[in-house]
C-alpha cells in the first residue's frame, strides 16, 4: 500500500501497520503509534488522525492579555469587545457561544484572556463543585491537541469563561444584577 508522499520517495505501509491502526482505533483515546517516515497515527475518541509527528506536538501558549472596555485587538488573532450594559426587563441576551454576559458587580480585579495552565479549576454553570479544566475538556471530548489553544476569560484569578464552551456559575447574570458585562469574541 502506498501512503502519503513526504519526499521524492513514496512511503510503503505493510499489512502490520494497517492492523496496528485498526487496533489503535479500538483502544484508548490519546494513544498513538509511529509509522514509517515519522508519520504518527493518533486515536482521538475513536477517530484516527494521521499526520507528521510534529503536527501533534502541543505548543503551550503562556501569553495572557489584559483587557479593557471597548474593542481589544489581540495578536493571537482575536478581537475581544467588552461593554457594560444596564440590566432591565426589556434586555434580551443573545444566545451565542461567542457572546456571553456576566454580573458586573461580582467582577473584581483585572479582566484578561489567557490559555489554560496546569491544575486550572473552574465552577461550571449549574454545578456546586469545581472541576479541573482538563477533566471538563475530556468530558466535552475536545481533542487533546486542541485543548491548549482554547482561550479563557478570567476575572482576577477566577476563570469565568472557557470561550466557546462554558461559563462560570460564580459570575452568572441573575435578576438582581444591576450592571452586566457583555463580552464578544471574534476571530480575524
Amino acid at each position: 500500500v502506498t501512503g502519503v508522499q513526504t519526499c521524492a520517495l513514496p512511503i510503503y505501509y505493510e499489512r502490520k501497520h494497517i492492523y496496528d491502526i485498526v487496533a489503535l482505533q479500538q483502544g484508548e483515546t490519546g494513544k498513538s503509534i509511529m509509522l514509517p517516515k515519522e508519520i504518527i497515527a493518533l486515536n482521538n475518541y475513536g477517530d484516527i488522525h494521521i499526520g507528521k509527528e510534529k503536527a501533534f506536538v502541543i505548543n503551550k501558549d503562556d501569553r495572557s492579555y489584559n483587557l479593557s472596555m471597548g474593542k481589544n485587538s489581540l495578536d493571537c488573532g482575536l478581537d475581544v469587545t467588552l461593554e457594560v450594559i444596564d440590566n432591565d426587563e426589556s434586555l434580551i441576551l443573545d444566545d451565542d457561544k461567542y457572546t456571553k454576559y456576566f454580573d458586573y458587580s461580582k467582577i473584581d480585579g483585572t479582566i484578561l484572556l489567557r490559555y489554560r495552565k496546569q491544575g486550572d479549576k473552574f465552577l461550571p454553570l449549574g454545578m456546586k463543585g469545581r472541576k479541573k479544566i482538563k477533566d471538563l475538556f475530556i468530558d466535552l471530548k475536545i481533542p487533546r491537541e486542541k485543548r491548549e489553544s482554547i482561550p479563557l476569560i478570567c476575572f482576577g484569578n477566577e476563570i469565568s469563561w472557557i470561550i466557546g464552551y462554558k461559563i462560570s456559575d460564580i459570575f452568572k447574570v441573575t435578576n438582581s444584577a444591576n450592571k452586566i458585562l457583555k463580552i464578544k469574541i471574534e476571530s480575524r
